[in-house]
């Protein structure tokens, strides 16, 4: 049958309808519990199709034919403040005045609003009220980000939020990528909102001892689920992923994550960088600044020297489970200290960094045969201190302290000179269980630690 005659048809039969009210967004909400691409592509030709046989035609002006109009924006309002004015009206605002200083402006993401911004959910979560605001948008061409997604129509997503430092509600944080809605926000950036998706969506607030991590499934109530991090917790350190099954303790695979930023880093850069002439911040780099490429220290006070100690240190942390598996990015020092040790076993020192975490000093100990005995879990990383790598090595074994550029001796007590022993030099220095106290250069004085 051609197209023309359909229509006729349709409109024949249909002549005496009339939609009740509520029709429409009733239909629109049955596709977005739907929620697949198909059968939201469906849904949107059923509205179409029942509108225009009652006389009523819906248009999306200058929408590329490929693209659908993403259904949550006809829904209401969700949360227990969906009917807050105040809150709908506040947040409204801080989403149009906020996207001037986002870090996603210098994308041109904002380029080509269409309609008007729709506040999806508006509630309660443990960092005070909040909303979560929606705005399509037609990507276009950009330097910094490309053409691939040129026409595509997209659903931008954003939440207003109070701001830790001024208890004001503005916007902390936006996102444009096709599954936009999941963010990390509030005092220590502890606080998680992701709203609902096709399948189930799992959360970890960190690794646990050994590096493994334990998931917690997600509920979704109103379209969003809160979840709160426990005191403490690192915001580098928290994981969503969003697949068919939980991911095993030890899973690093990255199907599935949601690359939560967090709103702390979201703030300072809108207050900071005017119209956008700078990148997003890029994670911390909290190592020590030590070395070229990689700054070897080796130690000759016992047994032979070791090779290889950038390959050995990595492989014995990762194979102890001190990395995290779903951290996006693991940072180790540019330096190492390799020594023997009165009992002939040897020792690698070094640094992790994991995701945005301080970098912690860690010892590895080889046996004679060159298997991993033991490791020491040493502090977190202060490279404003006197003196930054300072390990007390089990069984006896000493110290082994460090300073890029300084020459560090040793004494076993207060009243004796300052010894340093031939193994050591410039920069490091194995220090015997006996010694009572390590100096850098001519000064300052250190005690160990007993």
């Amino acid at each position: 049958m051609e197209h023309l005659e359909l229509t006729r048809v349709l409109r024949s039969a249909t002549a005496d309808l009339e939609p009740r009210p509520g029709f429409a967004a009733e239909v629109v909400r049955g596709g977005r519990r739907r929620r697949t691409r198909n059968r939201i592509t469906v849904a949107a030709l059923v509205i179409l199709t029942a509108l225009a046989g009652a006389g009523i035609w819906v248009q999306w002006q200058n929408l590329p034919a490929s693209t659908v109009a993403d259904p949550r924006m006809a829904e209401p309002t969700r949360g227990d403040l969906a009917t807050d004015p105040d809150l709908l009206a506040t947040a409204v605002r801080e989403w149009r005045s906020g996207l001037s200083r986002s870090w996603n402006a210098r994308l041109g993401v904002f380029d080509d609003l269409r309609g008007a911004p729709h506040v999806y959910w508006a509630g309660r979560t443990p960092a005070g009220p909040a909303a979560v605001v929606m705005q399509q948008t037609i990507l276009h061409p950009n330097p910094a980000r490309g053409s691939a997604d040129a026409g595509e129509l997209r659903t931008l997503a954003g939440l207003v939020a109070m701001d830790p430092m001024d208890r004001n509600l503005k916007l902390v944080t936006d996102q444009f990528a096709p599954d936009a809605g999941y963010f990390q926000f509030g005092p220590a950036d502890r606080t998680v909102l992701v709203v609902a998706r096709d399948g189930p969506v799992y959360f970890s607030a960190g690794p646990i001892a050994d590096g493994s991590r334990t998931w917690t499934g997600l509920a979704f109530a109103e379209g969003v689920s809160v979840v709160q991090a426990p005191e403490g917790t690192h915001p580098a350190a928290v994981r969503v992923v969003a697949r068919a099954d939980p991911p095993a303790p030890d899973d690093d695979h990255p199907d599935g994550q949601l690359p939560l930023k967090p709103a702390t880093n979201y703030l300072e850069y809108a207050a900071t960088s005017g119209r956008f002439t700078a990148d997003a911040p890029a994670m911390r780099d909290n190592r020590l600044p030590w070395g070229g490429p990689l700054r070897l220290m080796r130690l000759h006070e016992h047994g032979p020297v070791l090779t290889d100690l950038d390959a050995r240190f990595i492989d014995a942390i990762g194979q102890a489970g001190l990395t995290d598996p779903g951290a996006k990015t693991t940072l180790f020092g540019r330096w190492r200290v390799a020594t023997g040790l009165p009992d002939g076993r040897s020792a690698i020192v070094g640094e992790v960094q994991i995701g945005d975490n301080r970098s912690r000093i860690y010892a590895v100990l080889l046996r004679p045969d060159d298997t991993v005995d033991w490791i020491v879990t040493g502090d977190w990383v202060d490279p404003t201190a006197e003196l930054p790598v300072l390990v007390k090595l089990p069984d006896g074994q000493g110290w082994i302290a460090a300073k890029q550029g300084s020459y560090l001796t040793y004494r076993v007590n207060r009243t004796e000179t300052w010894t340093q022993p031939a193994g050591g030099g410039p920069d490091a220095v194995l220090i015997p269980a006996t010694g009572r106290q390590v100096r850098i250069g001519d000064g300052p004085e250190i005690d160990l630690r007993r």
